[in-house]
């Protein structure tokens, strides 16, 4: 539910916060003369939320690739860029990740320059 602010000057603040993305409808209704809670005119209105940044905490990496790999043959696997809400990131770029494979050599981290 959102809230409306009376500013005293004859117009309202409308507040609200949502957490998922994607599309509403916002009805804002009024008080008639006879008490009867009536549509502002072009109300219900039409809104699209979008996803916010990308927060790598709710990211994700899945896929065959992620898991085993042939020599010489490209390893995929899929990223999944999502807002601090979990909304799927569908405004971002591949610049968002960076990819660094690592060589386990008897328990050494070796950076392997192979992508």
């Amino acid at each position: 539910a959102g809230l409306v602010q009376d500013t005293n000057n004859g117009k309202y603040l409308g507040l609200c916060v949502l957490t998922q993305s994607g599309p509403y409808a916002v009805a804002i209704t009024a008080l008639n003369p006879s008490k009867v809670r009536v549509h502002i005119s072009g109300s219900p209105f039409s809104i699209t939320v979008q996803p916010g940044p990308s927060r790598p905490q709710a990211s994700s990496a899945s896929g065959v690739g992620m898991t085993i790999a042939t020599a010489g043959e490209w390893a995929t696997f899929q990223m999944v860029a999502r807002d601090n809400f979990f909304n799927i990131q569908t405004q971002g770029t591949s610049s968002d990740f960076i990819l660094k494979m690592t060589k386990f050599f008897r328990g050494t981290d070796v950076h392997v320059p192979a992508c």
